[in-house]
């Protein structure tokens, strides 16, 4: 079994000599010494103390193999908070890359991999990430509530688990859930064997005569014979072209 420890943030409201800074301890000390791969999946991606640690590493490995991803979003469907995290993600790559110029940056972003959701899916349709993981050599995983943002390792309250390969143990829980999220940066879309999608239930209705979505279309193909065609055509056509949500190199 993986070793498990669990990590906070938290501010006692009535005596703030009381708090837990456990989770911001984690991560500085997981970033810290990172020899080979660094990957963050987070909605704000904001943290300039992060960006800074990441930056110490990647100057630290810059002869060594080493990469980093992080995979945020970043669309203009996104709500008020996510529009503020755009707004702050310009001061987070500044910070990554500080210190580097050059031939010696064109270098180290060969390194590092920043990735969004697709901002051109229609609104609706998977535009959030809402993981907060951090996983550093495929050995060590921090998996929990808290953002990659300042406010998350020290005002607000949160609750994360750090989770270690299993020692001696080949191909451990941290290297498969590394191989999954990491690798394939884009995964091919699998329909769950147990539940109907939704645009093959809603076509299955429409072509059921004997529900009401069927006799809908029945009627209207009385009016017209081409149309129940055409709608199960647009159907078929728009749900293919939203599975899954892309996700692209910044």
């Amino acid at each position: 079994m993986p070793y498990v420890k669990i990590v906070h943030t938290y501010n006692q409201p009535n005596d703030h000599s009381r708090k837990d800074r456990s989770i911001r301890e984690a991560v500085r000390k997981a970033i810290t010494n990172a020899e080979k791969s660094i990957h963050i999946e987070d909605q704000y991606m904001i943290s300039l103390e992060i960006a800074s640690l990441i930056n110490g590493r990647l100057h630290k490995q810059k002869n060594k193999p080493f990469k980093v991803t992080l995979v945020t979003q970043d669309d203009f469907f996104a709500g008020a908070d996510i529009k503020f995290a755009q707004a702050m993600r310009k001061k987070f790559e500044d910070e990554l890359y500080k210190g580097f110029t050059g031939t010696e940056l064109n270098a180290v972003k060969q390194k590092v991999f920043i990735q969004i959701l697709n901002p051109c899916i229609p609104p609706g349709f998977r535009h959030k990430i809402h993981s907060k993981i951090y996983i550093i050599d495929k050995e060590l995983a921090i998996i929990g509530s808290a953002n990659c943002s300042s406010r998350s390792m020290t005002h607000d309250t949160e609750t994360a688990a750090i989770i270690f390969n299993d020692a001696g143990v080949k191909n451990g829980f941290v290297e498969k859930l590394a191989t999954d999220v990491i690798e394939p940066h884009v995964l091919p879309y699998t329909p769950n064997k147990y539940f109907k999608d939704k645009d093959v239930e809603l076509i299955d209705d429409l072509n059921n005569i004997s529900t009401s979505k069927g006799k809908a279309l029945l009627l209207m193909g009385l009016a017209s014979p081409m149309l129940p065609i055409m709608i199960s055509k647009v159907i078929t056509l728009l749900s293919n072209r939203l599975k899954p949500a892309i996700i692209r190199y910044y």
